[in-house]
């Protein structure tokens, strides 16, 4: 599968999301294993050709942080975890990082959606501790959960636009103080 099948499976796995919200749990479910038994059919050779687009596809479809371990993911693709770990180091990466920026992709699409509460984000990215949370997202951000809270706020109320937005930041700050 090339990279480009790789995306499009991204999107229908975004599409079965956003089915799930919605209630639609049956047919949900039988496009997730339709979805991961064609990334499974061919992951021995894309494993070769390009395993960091196969560790993102897997990641993408697992259902929050606790079905992306590494074990799991290795397990998918029929390798071992040292192979895994040696190939992904050959290419430049980590699972650790191709791990964390799925997650940060998924919280900025929940935050963009509207969920804007810590523990909502920390239950749906299948965290069990809100400070473990809160620590990963000053590691994915730059700033902290609450910065970014206002940050979002200064944009919705026209402050600031998003390329300088600190100067809002800043003003809003002032204001809640």
């Amino acid at each position: 599968m090339a990279l480009a099948q790789y995306k499009q499976l991204d999107l229908f796995a975004e599409a079965g999301r956003l089915a799930a919200e919605v209630g639609e749990l049956d047919e949900v479910t039988e496009v997730a294993k339709r979805l991961e038994s064609l990334i499974l059919e061919d992951s021995r050779r894309l494993l070769l050709t390009d395993p960091v687009a196969t560790v993102e596809a897997l990641l993408r479809l697992a259902e929050d942080a606790r079905a992306m371990q590494r074990d799991l993911i290795a397990e998918k693709m029929h390798v071992s975890i040292r192979k895994l770990t040696g190939i992904l180091r050959r290419r430049g990466t980590s699972f650790r990082i191709l791990r964390e920026k799925v997650l940060k992709e998924r919280c900025q699409q929940l935050m963009d959606k509207g969920v804007l509460n810590g523990n909502d984000l920390t239950e749906l990215l299948g965290y069990a501790d809100p400070s473990h949370f809160y620590v990963l997202f000053q590691r994915w951000m730059g700033h902290g959960f609450k910065a970014e809270l206002i940050r979002r706020k200064a944009l919705d109320l026209g402050l600031a636009s998003a390329g300088e937005d600190a100067p809002a930041m800043q003003i809003l700050s002032a204001k809640q103080a």
